[in-house]
Formats: C-alpha cells, sequence, structure tokens
C-alpha cells in the first residue's frame, strides 16, 4: 500500500502523454488494465478494509477517466473453482468480486472461462457425477466434475450476471463478456512458444460459447497466435472450415399464442432440426423448425451479436417434471451442435 501513491504519480504521467498523442484517434477503443487477479471473495467500498489492488485499480481507472474521456476501461480476471486448492472461489464468492470489482471505475469485465487452464469445467448440473474430460486431468487428476469443482462455467457466469444487475442498481454500468481460452492444460499438443499449454479444437470452443453465451454481451478468445495458428488443420482453419454448424446457448419453456413450445437461442439456427430427448424416452421427439418452427435472426438485446431465436411446437404435458431434456440442435446437412443444452423440466 506505501508505493500506491508513487505508482499513481507514474500511472498519470504515462496516461497525459498517451491521451495527448492518441485520445482523439478512432482507432483507440478504449483501455486494457493488464494486471490479472482472480476473481473471488474480495471488498471494495472506498473503506480501510478495501482489497489492496482494487484500491490500485479504482486509481489507475480514476485516471483514465480524467485523461480519455469516454474509453472504456477493460479487466479481464481469472476463475478458480477447483477445490482441492485453498484458494478456490465458489460462484457465490466470484459473484461478490465481481461486485467488488464493478466499483472500481471499470466499464467491461471479461472474465477469462479459465478452462484453457483447467480450473472450471464446461459441464450441466446433471453431469455432476461424471467423469472429467481427460483433458482436464493434468489439473484435477482422475474423477468426477462434482468433486473436481465448486461449479461449473455455466455457473460462475450466471452469478456474475446476477451480481451485474445489482450493482447496476448502484448505478455502476458495467459489460459483462466472456473471454474463452483457446487451448488445453495438456501439453501433447504444445503450441509454440506459449509456455506449457496445448491445441484444443472447435467442438471445445462452441461448448464454451454453449455454457457462457446465455449470460454475457460479447464473447471474446484468447488468443490468436499461437493458439488460432498452431497445428494442422490450425484452430482458425477448423472455424473456417465449420463457422456456420449450429450453436445453441439457452433454451426454455414458452408457449407462442396457443401452442406450448420451446424457445431457443444461439446462433445458425435457421432452417435447422431439434431432437429432445430426455430418460426413459425410446425415441427422440424432433422437429424440423422449417415446417414447424418460427425463427427470428434479430439480435437479442443484451447478448452477443449474431445470436437468433427460434421456437418449436413441443408439448409438456409429455415430459417428467424434474427431468432434463437433452436439446440438440442440427443443420440441414447432418451437423449437430457440439454441446447439447440441458434443460431442466420445473
Amino acid at each position: 500500500p506505501r508505493h500506491i501513491g508513487t505508482l499513481t504519480t507514474l500511472t498519470r504521467r504515462i496516461l497525459q502523454d498517451y491521451g495527448q498523442r492518441h485520445r482523439d484517434r478512432a482507432s483507440l477503443g478504449g483501455v486494457y488494465q493488464p494486471f490479472e487477479l482472480q476473481m473471488r471473495q474480495m471488498r471494495f467500498d472506498g473503506g480501510e478494509n478495501d482489497n489492496d489492488t482494487l484500491r490500485v485499480y479504482a486509481e489507475q481507472h480514476n485516471i483514465v477517466a480524467q485523461e480519455l474521456p469516454g474509453k472504456p476501461i477493460l479487466v479481464s480476471p481469472y476463475l478458480d473453482a477447483r477445490r482441492r486448492v485453498g484458494f478456490g472461489a465458489t460462484p457465490k464468492e466470484v459473484a461478490a468480486g465481481f461486485e467488488a470489482l464493478a466499483r472500481t471505475g471499470v466499464e467491461i469485465i471479461a472474465p477469462q472461462d479459465s478452462r484453457g487452464t483447467g480450473k472450471v469445467g464446461l459441464y450441466w448440473p446433471d453431469e455432476r457425477d461424471s467423469p472429467v474430460d481427460e483433458r482436464l486431468r493434468p489439473e484435477v487428476g482422475e474423477t468426477t466434475y462434482g468433486t473436481a469443482y465448486h461449479g461449473s462455467t455455466r455457473d460462475y457466469y450466471r452469478a456474475m450476471a446476477e451480481a451485474r444487475e445489482r450493482v447496476a442498481a448502484e448505478g455502476h454500468d458495467v459489460q459483462l463478456w466472456a473471454n474463452v481460452e483457446a487451448f488445453e492444460p495438456s501439453t501433447d499438443q504444445q503450441c509454440g512458444a506459449q509456455g506449457t499449454r496445448g491445441a484444443t479444437d472447435k467442438s471445445r470452443l462452441d461448448a464454451a460459447v454453449t455454457f457462457t453465451g446465455r449470460y454475457v454481451s460479447k464473447v471474446i478468445s484468447y488468443m490468436w497466435s499461437d493458439f488460432f495458428t498452431c497445428g494442422s488443420p490450425s484452430l482458425s482453419q477448423q472455424i473456417a472450415a465449420d463457422h456456420d454448424r449450429p450453436m445453441a446457448v439457452d433454451a426454455i419453456h414458452k408457449p407462442r399464442g396457443i401452442q406450448d413450445g420451446l424457445e431457443i437461442r444461439g446462433y445458425n439456427l435457421a432452417a435447422t432440426r431439434v431432437n429432445v430427448t430426455w430418460e426413459g424416452l425410446a425415441v427422440p421427439k424432433t422437429v424440423d423448425a422449417r415446417a414447424a418452427g418460427w425463427h427470428d435472426p434479430t439480435p437479442l438485446p443484451g447478448m452477443p451479436a449474431g445470436t437468433e431465436t427460434l421456437w418449436v411446437p413441443l408439448d409438456w404435458r409429455d415430459v417428467p417434471q424434474g427431468e432434463w431434456l437433452r436439446v440438440e440442435v442440427v443443420s440441414p446437412d447432418g451437423r449437430a451442435a457440439a454441446e447439447p443444452l440441458h434443460v431442466h423440466a420445473s
């Protein structure tokens, strides 16, 4: 804490110079706060017990507002949901940290999904007892998701989205983005000089978007060189070849007129086929959206650009209460979404 004054003075000198040269450039969209911290239980309310790092953030963010008015500040903290480490944080603790961070004057919080480092897992509530993805074993061992983690990626982003609403009511208008890590903990397919991280694939990235996309206004990814360019085919080549595969991020029980149904949100949903199944159902319920559905390509407020809405009829009287539905969206040429949605019938 005794160095904060010196650091603040240095920050102001740098930003004054930078602002004089660049503040009017249209190409300058904002500034990035490069000092990463773990999103966890933290306090920041202007008192003597404030978190030291957040106190520095607030000082620096105040200077940005003065020297680069109108330019937003983005910070990208990481998550750690692992149970076996003493510093692993629950979704509730992460939500408290989000609120504290929002009060420092930041405009965009883009938490790293932390799947690439193995600190959080991609799984649904009904998969807690399932074995973890083998690519996560270097970080959590051979175990189940529920044993390894305090919660899933979706649990954490839901908690942060709810925290965002609370701080908005206080007058802190902050955006929640998702920073999807485009790598793996494993060293099996190491990418360039980026430490020990290995290559991932498009299906895993699609899954990460599925788990985060319901709760954020933008999805970004780390990072182009070398994680998107290493290997053959590279991740970027995989995306280019499969860019129009359907990807659902949310589904809810919703009537349309007098007909009961299911509303799905996501990407590339036009002219798709929707398969719905649950435990004990012998034959999946299949609906061709072209024949019986309704599609709206209009971007949804508060969700990432490109999200669409698809509605299909579904008689929920046939669905047993308390069951988990698997909702799979399939393209006209037969490509299914990499990650089906799991929807709880309640």
